[in-house]
């Protein structure tokens, strides 16, 4: 048989487990949402609605949001908008949590630190506020461990070149031109002076050889 011919079964589904995962979901979200309806002024929903600048409208909307969610994902045909809509719901939470937190956060520092004079001159802190202003003392490291011992061996190295290298080509040269004067002047450009320089070797070398031979 061809393998095209094989055709691969789904799944059968868990329609129980898919009832229960709903209905648990569902029944949570239909809970809270009714416990939003409170209307003792102790109740936890309004203190906390109260606090964030609210109010009991906003409570009502989301209680009336997540009953509705709950609901809808409860239902087969509307479970998927349920879901989509008790995720927005969560989103929007988290995002309000995350805005009364910087909230918070903005008017706690105003309060330690807007209403201060801001000194002349920096206090002096306690360690870390010190490590923090030396940038945690990167920038000694760096300088003792590479930048100290770069510049000592930046200061040998031209010590070297100049003292070692060029004192060497400028001793050679130094040599070599001095040699060259001192010559220069056996050399007067007179023929009777060559004469007389070749007459002088002669001599000598007839000498050595009678000296070899004796």
């Amino acid at each position: 048989m061809p393998i095209d011919d094989y055709q691969v079964e789904p799944e059968p589904r868990n329609v129980i487990g898919d009832w229960a995962i709903r209905i648990t979901v569902g029944l949570v979200y239909v809970v809270y949402g009714a416990e939003k309806f409170s209307s003792g002024p102790d109740g936890h929903w309004v203190k906390m609605f109260r606090e964030i600048g609210w109010g009991d409208g906003f409570r009502y909307f989301a209680g009336v949001v997540e009953i509705l969610g709950g609901l809808l994902v409860m239902i087969p045909r509307t479970r998927r908008f349920g879901f989509a809509v008790l995720v927005a719901t969560m989103a929007s939470a988290a995002g309000i949590v995350a805005l009364v937190l910087i909230a918070a956060a903005i008017v706690l520092a105003w309060a330690m630190y807007g209403r201060r004079p801001v000194p002349v001159t920096a206090p002096a802190g306690s360690p870390l506020t010190v490590a923090a202003r030396k940038e945690l003392y990167g920038n000694a490291v760096n300088e003792s461990l590479l930048m100290r011992p770069g510049q000592w061996l930046t200061r040998l190295s031209v010590y070297f070149d100049n003292r070692g290298v060029d004192g060497l080509v400028n001793t050679i040269a130094a040599t070599v031109g001095g040699t060259s004067g001192r010559v220069r002047r056996v050399q007067t450009g007179f023929v009777r002076s060559y004469a007389l320089s070749m007459l002088v070797g002669a001599v000598l070398l007839v000498g050595a050889l009678l000296l070899v031979r004796i």
